[in-house]
């Protein structure tokens, strides 16, 4: 079980259609997302079976998280974890850069209910018409920002998603 979360809008739908290499999730123009859904989606191959959640996003009035959408995560993921069923959690941020609704929610799972104890990737959306010298220099430039507001990972990825 992969579960994604993010702010509405920064494209977790698209990175599971990305890795997935199918398009399987609904996909939304509209930049606050649907964030009052949660969706499985199932992918097979390889002899794997992986389930990727695609989480309700961070949404709400600018600069903090609702705590309704977070309460509802917490839910989720404390099901999820009864089962110890979360093999990764995914991040993903909008390469605008990081925001306190993102922090708020990283501290609310990660910290709070998964104890920091799953496996967490940082996937950074939003870097179109870059190439790959680009996109590191953009982790370069952020990284410490990032740290700075007590976000650590096991792994990132900067990727574009069209």
């Amino acid at each position: 079980n992969i579960v994604l979360l993010g702010e509405s809008g920064v494209g977790k739908s698209s990175i599971i259609n990305m890795i997935s290499g199918a398009q399987i999730a609904k996909t939304s123009n509209n930049v606050l997302g649907d964030g009052s859904r949660v969706a499985c989606y199932v992918v097979e191959g390889s002899g794997l079976r992986i389930n990727f959640w695609e989480t309700m996003g961070f949404a709400g009035k600018v600069g903090s998280a609702p705590s309704w959408t977070l309460r509802d995560l917490k839910a989720l993921v404390r099901r999820l974890l009864v089962f110890r069923s979360i093999n990764l959690l995914i991040l993903c941020m909008s390469a605008r850069g990081i925001t306190n609704t993102v922090v708020q929610g990283y501290h609310a799972i990660y910290v709070e209910v998964c104890a920091q104890k799953v496996p967490i990737a940082l996937v950074i959306n939003g870097l179109e018409g870059r190439n790959s010298l680009d996109m590191h220099r953009w982790w370069i430039k952020n990284k410490d920002t990032i740290f700075h507001h007590g976000l650590t990972f096991d792994i990132h990825a900067c990727v574009m998603t069209l």
